[in-house]
């Protein structure tokens, strides 16, 4: 009984930005050659994909963008990838002021990572026009992006 509980608080607990940074660790550490590399990545690999179904992702994915310069590029993929993940599966989850929240971290976080690494840039892409396909009050979201952002392309990382 007592595991039972156990694993049920487990389940409920919020997880933190640390936390989610060390098993991003854990998932891109090299493999050793001997010991549990594989087991390490796999439960990583495992709690990682928990943690992006859970609510509590929006706001842990939003900290690990926050300061992102600083940080590991793994991490900030993760934290783009959640964000994308989270839009396509729980948008619902937003309201309209959320929502245009949202759209405007993630342009201004496109702006600030426009000459990569590509894959990031890609990822913050994705994410932008899922969310845009669920946003009923972006009128011309890829109009409105093309004239507000057009000027950079010549700088972007796009080869």
């Amino acid at each position: 009984p007592d595991s039972v509980v156990m694993a049920a608080a487990a389940a409920a607990a919020v997880p933190t930005a640390e936390e989610v940074v060390a098993a991003v660790a854990a998932l891109y550490a090299p493999v050793a050659v001997e010991g549990g590399g594989d087991e390490a990545r796999r439960r990583a690999n495992e709690w990682l994909g928990e943690f992006q179904r859970k609510r509590a992702a929006w706001d842990v994915a939003a900290q690990l963008l926050a300061g992102a310069a600083s940080k590991p590029e793994q991490v900030v993929y993760f934290g783009v990838l959640t964000l994308y993940t989270k839009i396509r599966h729980d948008y619902r989850d937003l309201t309209p002021h959320t929502m245009l929240a949202l759209r405007d971290s993630l342009l201004n976080f496109l702006i600030a990572y426009r000459t990569g690494p590509r894959y990031i840039v890609e990822r913050i892409c994705m994410a932008i026009a899922a969310l845009a396909i669920h946003m009923e009050s972006w009128q011309n979201a890829a109009l409105q992006l093309l004239s507000c952002y057009g000027g950079y392309l010549p700088r972007w990382n796009c080869a």
